[in-house]
């Protein structure tokens, strides 16, 4: 119960810690003070695709999933896989998805026309449930609606 104590207590103060050190670091500060104030390394990851399979070394996919909500030249900070540590980083640049091709924009489209279907269909059935009180059978109703391949899921 101690050593659970202590370890959360460390994490706190490792938090608090990182959280001071990149406080006053504004967009285009450089992270070398960070690094060197907290005994770190700086690490020039490759660009990173939101979907990546594989992902550089010391990226993980929680620190992906929030550098993509984040700015460019924004710092933050996340725990390490462990949890004994945090990771700092910066987005250092944006790179923009090309244009989508006329194939993938009408994927795209028919597919956002589908999950919208589906949707309102779950919609529908919702509301008849909530005002009727009755069950569907949901296997039956992907067959009636064409899709064979979802009834079988």
């Amino acid at each position: 119960m101690r050593k659970s104590f202590t370890e959360e207590e460390r994490r706190k103060e490792i938090v608090s810690l990182v959280a001071k050190q990149i406080e006053g670091l504004q967009p285009g500060a450089r992270l070398e003070k960070v690094a060197k104030a907290l005994g770190g390394k700086i690490e020039r990851s490759k660009p990173v695709k939101r979907t990546a399979e594989t992902l550089p070394a010391g990226l993980s996919p929680p620190l992906v999933q929030q550098a993509f909500t984040m700015a460019e030249g924004a710092v933050a900070s996340i725990p390490t896989p462990d949890g004994k540590s945090r990771t700092v980083f910066r987005v250092a640049d944006v790179i923009a998805a090309p244009s989508a091709t006329d194939e993938e924009a009408a994927a795209l489209k028919a597919e956002l026309g589908r999950q919208m279907r589906i949707d309102l269909i779950d919609q529908y059935v919702a509301g008849l449930r909530t005002r009727y009180g009755y069950t569907v059978d949901e296997k039956r109703l992907v067959e009636a609606l064409g899709n064979p391949q979802e009834a079988t899921n």
